[in-house]
């Protein structure tokens, strides 16, 4: 049935999104982070959509006539520099060249994306859309899992998650990114009935977000709470939002889920946690070696390179981990930072970093010029949900492999928009409501 639908509603999103080439970019982002081909079956799962939304996209921007102003700016030059750097670090990887150039190609699609999306977009309707379609999408299918976990009284876990591709931390990242949208989109709701729908899917949300049983899940929502609730304006209403999730979850939260948010305090004692310093460990080993490029991606996931630079490891034997040996089980990197220091070594590290430093910071000089221009509100909230996000991203993700991750990248776009299109050209705030785009 499924099929039946997406298929009969395909050549109408087709056509809008070659009419308008935003809504193409917005899907295109959906269909790269909502892996729609793991929730169809037969025939509609031969089709490409994400593929598919990226040519059209490409094509409608070519064939747009009323293009918004091209303009590089520093944050686009340094993801720029990055991307060539990766490409660099692949050429000179090692083994299993494959893997490296496959992993490669799903970056490059992210980039692409990031390019072609500050082409496109330049209004408030347009980064309202593209938010929408990631609400509903990901924040539908975390609500979802909320509802299985009320239901189960507390005892639905999230393992393998069709739609998601990645492990249930992965997903945990990619909800903690998404609440402050939804925070953003309820203060955008005029009607009421949508309001409180949105209000009740992100109490959904971070049930769901709890039934990940993630640890670095735990610690983002920590401090995603503490961000959100400092910045509101209406902190009894967030008050009241987090005393029923609270009180809900305390309820129908079995033991282990305690026992295991428990092992943060005590991670030294953690097996689970000891072996992620080991790979750390062994990332750093590969870049101490490889300074400049590293060994490519997925470098530490490859047992080959693994043995090659086991003799090393005594290198670093000053930080106490369990015993290795020469055929470890090989994992992820379970953290941004070493994912990209073992893939593109210390070279490769810094750009990354200075990528969301400089996305941090620039934040705070849009804020700045939108201040003394007296713009609206939504821009304001809009920039402190972002500064949120990125903060949540940077700490969360320090113990997740998810560095090549599309909803940051959607967010280098939003601040790109607001930056060189909105704050910079007032004119288009006031033109917001004219009936063309």
């Amino acid at each position: 049935m499924r099929d039946i639908v997406l298929v009969s509603l395909l050549p109408i999103l087709v056509y809008y999104s070659f009419k308008r080439p935003f809504i193409g970019a917005g899907l295109w982002l959906w269909t790269s982070a909502f892996n729609i081909n793991q929730l169809v079956y037969g025939f509609a799962s031969a089709i490409t959509y994400n593929r598919l939304f990226a040519i059209i996209t490409i094509l409608s921007y070519f064939f747009n006539r009323n293009k918004p102003k091209f303009i590089v700016d520093k944050l686009s030059l340094l993801i720029l520099f990055f991307f060539i750097w990766t490409t660099l670090s692949s050429i000179f990887g090692g083994a299993n060249q494959e893997i490296i150039w496959e992993r490669w190609g799903e970056f490059m699609r992210i980039i692409l994306f990031y390019f072609f999306a500050i082409a496109i977009l330049y209004r408030k309707r347009h980064l309202d859309f593209m938010i929408w379609l990631l609400v509903l999408s990901i924040g539908a299918l975390a609500a979802g899992e909320g509802l299985k976990f009320i239901a189960s009284g507390g005892g639905h876990r999230i393992g393998n998650l069709r739609g998601i591709t990645g492990d249930n931390n992965f997903f945990a990242v990619m909800i903690l990114v998404i609440l402050p949208m939804v925070f953003y989109l309820i203060t955008q709701t005029k009607d009421k009935l949508i309001k409180y729908g949105l209000i009740a899917l992100s109490v959904l949300i971070v049930l769901g977000l709890i039934s990940t049983y993630s640890r670095a899940g735990f610690v983002g929502l920590g401090l995603l709470t503490l961000f959100v609730f400092k910045s509101s304006k209406r902190k009894i209403l967030w008050f009241l939002v987090l005393s029923v999730i609270i009180i809900t979850a305390m309820n129908i939260l079995p033991e282990q889920w305690f026992d295991r948010m428990h092992s943060v305090e005590n991670a030294g004692e953690d097996g689970s946690f000891m072996h992620r310093v080991m790979v750390w460990k062994m990332s750093t080993v590969i870049a101490i070696n490889n300074p400049f490029f590293g060994e490519g991606f997925k470098a530490v996931e490859n047992l080959l390179i693994w043995q090659e630079y086991f003799p090393d490891y005594y290198l670093l034997d000053f930080i106490p981990t369990p015993e290795a040996n020469f055929y470890e089980r090989i994992r992820a990197a379970h953290s941004i930072y070493f994912q990209v220091l073992g893939d593109h070594g210390f070279v490769g590290l810094f750009l990354f970093i200075l990528i969301l430093f400089s996305a941090y910071v620039k934040i705070g000089f849009i804020q700045t010029r939108a201040k003394k221009k007296e713009m609206d509100n939504w821009i304001f909230t809009l920039l402190a949900m972002i500064k949120v996000s990125i903060i949540v991203y940077c700490v969360a993700a320090g113990t997740v492999s998810a560095a090549y991750f599309d909803f940051l990248y959607a967010i280098f776009v939003i601040i790109y928009v607001l930056d060189n299109h909105i704050v910079a050209n007032e004119n288009i705030v006031k033109e917001e409501n004219e009936d063309y785009v």
